[in-house]
C-alpha cells in the first residue's frame, strides 16, 4: 500500500470514529421507576379485599338475624303452605314415622 492509500484509510477510520462519537448519545441517567402500575394494582387489590370483607360481614349478619327471627313467607293467595295451629299440635304429639 502506498502512503496515500494509508492516509486515506486512516483518515476514513478517524472520520468514522468521530461520526460515531457525535452520533452516540451520552449515557442516560437511570430514570426513576414508574410506580403508576404498582399504585393502581395495589389500590384495586385493596378494593377487592374490602368488597369481599363487606360481603362476608353482611352474610354473617343476615344469617344471624334469620336464625334469631325466622321469616316465614307464604305468597300463595289462600295461604296453602301455612301450618295451622291444629296441625302443629298434632305433629308435636307424633313420635313415630308418619305415612299415608
Amino acid at each position: 500500500m502506498s502512503e496515500k492509500e494509508k492516509n486515506k484509510v486512516s483518515s476514513s477510520v478517524d472520520n468514522a470514529t468521530e461520526n460515531n462519537k457525535k452520533e452516540s448519545k451520552p449515557p442516560k441517567e437511570k430514570k426513576q421507576k414508574n410506580f403508576k402500575k404498582l399504585k393502581f394494582g395495589s389500590v384495586s387489590a385493596v378494593v377487592l379485599v374490602m368488597v369481599i370483607a363487606i360481603t362476608v360481614i353482611i352474610n354473617l349478619m343476615v344469617s344471624t338475624i334469620s336464625k334469631r327471627y325466622p321469616l316465614k313467607i307464604d305468597l300463595t293467595p289462600d295461604n296453602r303452605y301455612e301450618h295451622s295451629h291444629q296441625w302443629q299440635l298434632t305433629s308435636s304429639r307424633c313420635t313415630g314415622a308418619i305415612t299415608e
